[in-house]
């Protein structure tokens, strides 16, 4: 996600950029860890941050099970659920439906999928 995606009325949804996690305060980029402020009006900020990719921050519990994720580049799984600080998906590819199986990952390799 590029930061002209982002909805800047949104103070709710965290994005992950240069491995912390951010926020907007309805004008800026807010670093949810160090409180660092990212002003988008200095134009060197700007040039920086126009480049950079945001992953929104997945709030697991409240993905449904079965949905499709992508584990570190392009591994496509069904989403099994969370256990223990990991995100569970099937194995194999399968689903709920298919399989008892599951395979435990950090979240930070493990994305949703663009499915079209």
């Amino acid at each position: 996600m590029k930061i002209h995606e982002i909805d800047w009325k949104d103070k709710n949804t965290k994005y992950r950029y240069n491995d912390l996690l951010w926020k907007s305060n309805g004008v800026d980029l807010v670093c949810c860890d160090t409180k660092e402020l990212i002003y988008l009006s200095d134009s060197e900020n700007l040039k920086n941050i126009l480049q950079a990719d945001f992953e929104p921050v997945v709030d697991w519990s409240k993905v449904e099970v079965d949905t499709p994720v992508i584990i570190s580049g392009n591994l496509k799984r069904h989403f099994a659920g969370v256990e223990n600080g990991s995100i569970m998906v099937w194995s194999n590819g399968q689903t709920s439906w298919t399989t008892l199986t599951k395979t435990g990952y950090n979240p930070s390799q493990v994305r949703l999928a663009e499915v079209e």
